[in-house]
């Protein structure tokens, strides 16, 4: 069937209101972002901050490796990703990078290769998570291709988990250690025989290196290293004894020469090693890192470190000075507290590595990652004086507060040791105050103020705890305007809020089961965010009144450890005529819509609403800006009929109208 063309007038009608919707509809150069990271995996992401698509700025090839084993027929490194599980490859060289098995909610660890025949194996615990507890489920042997394909469970012993594991794969025997014994499994008959006990020096961590041309295995624990042969004859310990270490306490990477007829191993910094008897006992390197693991590869002789502090894979060669880099995250160490200046478009956070703390920048232009400060004493909390462009952080282990210009020069200490510094940092800049938590052996915890530079310390409030250090808050967040400092306690459950004016303390938000830690409080729309480190969840309440918690629109169903908003809606606009930029956001609106104002100059500005025929429905504002802040005045739009709407905007110097549509 054929309908009729709407007539002439009906057309300009409908075209009148297309136009009307496209001039009430401007394109935002900007909407307000959520900046996140996960620690697990390293990435950096951003979202509109009311909800959209996330974008990817940074994400890193390598991230905290830990197990890993070399590929010496095709010349390949493997390594497990401690935090997420994933198994990953790439060149002896670090060049193409790619994933042989994909993170899976599972625990991964102990990782054996067998070039030869072209298999990879791993240890795999699948857990169950229930609150803040996770239990073991079941625990098993696998193996797979090199490539990850035709993956399969070798050998399962239930929910127990094992601490390391050696194969002879032309024998099939398999080695395991469990709690206070090792034991050996013939994979054909399912035979199993205890090798070493509590006896012999076992206990947990035991790691293992064998060496099939000899059938011995090679173990280290703690402050012993010894051997057996694989039928539990010839047990001896070649180092050490139980009580008192040689110079072997805490090995790990235990891994055999059997060509060179000598034993390597990594402890407290130092790659030794020793012939298989235990004599000539010899230190090659000292570099202070902890690493995780040790692969050699006797063709090249040279060994390969799994940095899992800092995040990077080393390569060394006997005789060199120092380790090279094969692979390093460009997130350096374990990310904390993100921090987003506007001014310079960029992104900084707290990096924590043994030896080495640092402050590390992201340029949202180049999205190229830099350390700006290095040789920090485990730096905790980080916040930013926009206006003065500083950077504060503090150090919990030396009990100070530091500060740098963005650049990284300047650093000075704000906060002398012997204050009490532990916790989080707040800052109200246009008053010039410093905010600061500490605690002591009592329950209390002191919220100290002083100036910027330090100067007039003075307790403002005392927090009372019934957990101790361990209900401290993690984090805080300051509303300058209505002066109220925001707290999380984690082990609490709670947001609460300190009255600057009267010291008090109140309860803003209690959340049976969550552990909330990083917060962040948006003035635009007096909105509170913080993220539950139980679920790894970030959460949204209305700061001022009593209102729902919800999961955050822009990061929901991703995993979040910190997190930075900005809550700019005019970035990047010039000041139009008299000085001033404007827009209404959303634009159409169902419910709420803002008007965002910033000025050049201080000014007072009256903002109204009319309708389309010029009636006056409503004055939206009268008062003071500030200049160049930016303003968000809401417009509850729900109770008015949908169509064409005007914004009025009058100021000394800036005038502007808006147009909105109302929709339903």
């Amino acid at each position: 069937m054929r309908f009729p063309a709407p007539p002439p007038t009906l057309r300009r009608r409908a075209l009148a209101v297309l136009v009307a919707l496209l001039f009430a509809c401007p394109l935002l150069p900007a909407q307000p972002s959520l900046y996140w990271h996960d620690a697990r995996t390293k990435q950096i992401l951003r979202a509109p901050l009311a909800g959209g698509m996330p974008e990817t700025l940074v994400d890193p090839a390598i991230q905290h490796p830990a197990s890993l084993a070399l590929d010496t027929l095709h010349r390949k490194l493997y390594w497990i990703e401690r935090d997420t599980g994933t198994i990953k490859r790439s060149s002896y060289e670090g060049q193409g990078v790619e994933t042989v098995a994909e993170e899976d909610g599972s625990y991964r660890t102990d990782l054996l290769l067998n070039s030869a025949a072209g298999y990879v194996y791993w240890q795999e615990v699948r857990v169950r998570r229930e609150g803040n507890d996770v239990w073991p489920e079941s625990a098993a042997i696998k193996r797979a291709r090199l490539d990850g394909s035709g993956a399969e469970t070798l050998f399962s012993n239930g929910t127990e988990e094992f601490f390391d594991f050696a194969l002879d794969a032309q024998r099939g025997w398999l080695f395991l250690s469990a709690d206070y014994h090792v034991e050996k499994v013939d994979l054909s008959s399912g035979h199993r025989d205890t090798l070493l006990t509590y006896e012999d020096g076992i206990s947990t961590f035991t790691d293992f290196a064998y060496d099939a041309s000899s059938q011995t295995l090679f173990w280290a624990h703690k402050n012993l290293i010894g051997r057996t042969r694989a039928d539990g004859t010839d047990k001896r310990v070649l180092m050490g004894s139980i009580w008192f270490g040689d110079g072997v306490r805490y090995s790990t990477g235990l891994t055999v020469d059997a060509a060179g007829q000598r034993l390597y191993w990594l402890h407290s910094g130092r790659l030794r090693s020793a012939r298989l008897d235990g004599t000539d006992l010899q230190t090659h390197l000292t570099t202070g890192i902890l690493y995780a693991d040790l692969a050699f590869s006797t063709a090249q002789r040279r060994f390969y470190l799994a940095d899992h502090w800092s995040g990077a894979i080393q390569s060394y060669s006997e005789g060199a000075a120092t380790p090279t880099d094969v692979l390093r995250s460009e997130i350096y160490g374990v990310m904390d507290d993100l921090v987003f200046d506007p001014s310079g478009n960029a992104l900084y956070w707290t990096a924590k590595a043994l030896n080495d703390g640092r402050v590390q920048r992201l340029d949202l232009e180049t999205l190229q990652v830099s350390s700006v400060v290095k040789g920090l004493a485990n730096p905790g909390r980080l916040t930013l004086d926009e206006r003065h462009q500083k950077l504060y952080w503090t150090e919990p282990g030396a009990a100070r507060v530091r500060r740098a210009d963005v650049d990284g020069t300047g650093v000075e200490t704000v906060i002398e040791p012997g204050n009490g510094v532990a916790g989080p940092l707040a800052l109200d800049v246009p008053r010039n105050h410093l905010y600061w938590l500490t605690f002591d052996t009592s329950d209390e915890h002191l919220l100290y103020r002083a100036s910027l530079g330090g100067a007039g310390r003075e307790v403002v409030a005392t927090l009372t705890s019934p957990f101790f250090e361990f209900a401290f808050a993690m984090d805080m967040a300051m509303d300058a305007e209505g002066q109220y400092l925001y707290l999380t306690s984690r082990d609490e459950g709670k947001v609460q809020r300190v009255v600057l004016a009267t010291g008090t303390v109140e309860d803003v938000a209690e959340m049976e089961g969550q552990r909330p830690t990083a917060l962040a409080y948006n003035a635009p729309d007096r909105m509170l965010y913080w993220v539950d480190e139980a679920s790894s969840t970030l959460y949204q309440r209305e700061a001022n009144r009593p209102g729902a918690v919800m999961p955050a629109p822009a990061a929901e169903g991703r995993r979040v450890t910190d997190f930075a908003l900005d809550p700019r809606v005019l970035a990047g606009v010039p000041y139009a005529g008299g000085g001033g930029a404007a827009v209404i956001f959303p634009n159409p609106a169902r419910t709420l819509a803002k008007v965002v104002l910033r000025v050049a100059e201080a000014q007072h500005v009256e903002a109204d609403l009319f309708d389309a025929l010029g009636r006056h429905v409503e004055t939206l504002y009268r008062g003071p800006l500030r200049a160049d802040t930016e303003y968000a005045i809401p417009v509850d739009v729900q109770r008015l009929g949908a169509g064409l709407y005007f914004c009025r905007i009058r100021g000394e110097t800036y005038h502007a109208t808006q147009r909105v549509v109302v929709v339903r």
